[in-house]
């Protein structure tokens, strides 16, 4: 009986939902907040993007000095030299030095690198994916 009632004023009850001003005020909002959220979303992006490719950086500099360290401790100082613009897949069949580095990195590890190498010390490592960059100088 209560059902019947509430049913009944539901269906006589001619203003259903929003009018079109208060869908239009609603899509606006929206609109602005798009607006400002996107481009502070972007930077966001491009930050965390850069910081990922400085770690990589540092990843290289890491498996370098190990591989300097190999080098030496096993007589092959002599192939320690630098590094230039290399991908990492094509460092397997370099140099004692640049194979060492392609193990230190292991074989998901991908990309182009640079390591430079003055009296037998690293001081920078560079890598880059043809989108970031990112370096690692020793101060």
């Amino acid at each position: 009986m209560m059902l019947n009632r509430i049913i009944k004023k539901l269906k006589h009850n001619k203003k259903r939902g929003f009018t079109l001003i208060e869908l239009m005020v609603i899509i606006a909002i929206l609109a602005m907040l798009t607006a400002i959220l996107i481009p502070s979303m972007i930077g966001y992006l491009n930050n965390a993007k850069k910081a990922t490719a400085n770690a990589n950086a540092r990843t290289i500099y890491i498996a370098a000095a190990a591989a300097i360290t190999d080098c030496t401790a096993s007589g092959n100082a002599g192939s320690i030299a630098n590094i230039t613009n290399s991908e990492v897949s094509a460092l397997k069949t370099g140099s004692e030095f640049e194979k060492r580095v392609a193990v230190m990195l292991g074989d998901t590890f991908t990309g182009k690198i640079s390591v430079n190498i003055e009296s037998g010390n690293i001081t920078s490592a560079q890598w880059t994916d043809n989108i970031m960059t990112g370096s690692y100088t020793v101060n």
